[in-house]
Parts: C-alpha cells; sequence; structure tokens
C-alpha cells in the first residue's frame, strides 16, 4: 500500500455546529415584570420633586425615593435575569426601570444621610435661603450650611472619638474646631506734630 498524500491526509474537520437556541418571546410575566421596573423607576424620580422647603414632607420623599427606586432596580434585574435563563428576549423596560431606579436610589440616599447627620443646620439653611432675596443673600445661606455642617461634623467627631487609636491607660485626644485668625488692631504709634521754632 503506497503511503497516503499528504495533501489529500489533512482536511479540516467540520466545525461542530452548537445548537442555536431560538429567542422566544418573553412570557407575559416577564413582560409585567419589567413594565413595574419602569413605572417603579419613573414614581421613584418623580417622588425627588417632592422636596421642597418643608423638611418633614422632604425627608419622606426621600424615603419613598430611595425605597422606590431599589424596588425598581430589583425587579428589573430579576426580570433580565429570568429572560436570560429561560432564553427569550430581555423584555421592554426592564434596563429602563434599572436605570431610572439606580439614579433615584443614588440622589436619594446620600441626601437622606445628610439629612439624618445635620438635621438643625439644613433646617436653618431652608429658613435661610427661603428668605434669602438676592444671589449674594443665597450665597451666604450656602456659606453658613457649609461652615455649620462642618463645625457640625468636628463635633460629632469629639462626642465620639475613634476607639481603636487609644490605648487602655490614656484618655481620648479631643479635637476643637480649628481658631480662625483674627489680625490684631492697627497699633502704630501717632507721629507728633512737626512745631516748628
Amino acid at each position: 500500500m503506497p503511503p497516503p498524500d499528504p495533501r489529500q491526509a489533512w482536511r479540516p474537520l467540520p466545525a461542530q455546529q452548537a445548537p442555536s437556541r431560538t429567542r422566544t418571546t418573553p412570557d407575559r410575566e416577564l413582560r409585567h415584570r419589567a413594565l413595574a421596573a419602569l413605572v417603579f423607576g419613573m414614581l421613584a424620580l418623580i417622588g425627588l420633586l417632592g422636596l421642597g422647603t418643608d423638611l418633614r414632607k422632604g425627608i419622606w420623599a426621600l424615603i419613598f425615593s430611595a425605597t422606590v427606586g431599589l424596588a425598581a432596580c430589583v425587579i428589573g434585574i430579576t426580570a433580565v435575569a429570568k429572560a436570560r435563563r429561560t432564553g427569550a428576549y430581555r423584555p421592554r423596560g426592564a434596563i429602563g426601570g434599572i436605570v431610572l431606579g439606580a439614579l433615584a436610589a443614588l440622589l436619594s440616599v446620600p441626601l437622606l444621610i445628610f439629612y439624618l447627620m445635620f438635621p438643625r443646620q439644613l433646617e436653618d439653611y431652608v429658613t435661610c435661603a427661603s428668605q434669602a432675596q438676592t444671589s449674594a443673600q443665597f450665597q451666604a445661606c450656602i456659606n453658613v450650611l457649609t461652615r455649620s455642617a462642618h463645625v457640625g461634623a468636628l463635633g460629632h467627631v469629639a462626642a465620639n472619638p475613634p476607639t481603636g487609636s487609644v490605648s487602655p491607660g490614656r484618655a481620648a485626644p479631643t479635637v476643637r474646631p480649628r481658631a480662625v485668625p483674627v489680625a490684631p488692631p492697627d497699633r502704630t504709634p501717632a507721629r507728633p506734630s512737626p512745631t516748628g521754632p
């Protein structure tokens, strides 16, 4: 038997084709879940419009927006995950609900934390800003808020010092706000008036 011709011996193997899963349209439950995520995301953003000069209502609006925004994210993510598991197309509105819900939660949670840390300072700011009539007065209200929040944060640190940095036999160091340097009064000696002969 003659040796095989090397050119004919090598042939590329036919590519194994993976069984193509045909995607199906999402079932009714997935479409409703995606629609619910989108509606919840919109409601969460609309809830942020409830912020105003009344801080009590504003707190409830922030809590509502954070809760409904997180619910929109969870419902949208579960709709996308189930569509991927079942081989269905991603239902319309799921990604929109996730994005809107995450945006509302990312806006409302830091504002809520800020209010819980500095409630008195924020109430003073809202009162000042509602009475401001010029942009200079409004800027002065912002400056007062930042200064009072800074001092309030320093007071919070002084009241609750870090526990890991103090040895058992020593007292905790106190943190005091920095003193603002004040220029000394002008005390140049007065020149004697020239008296001539």
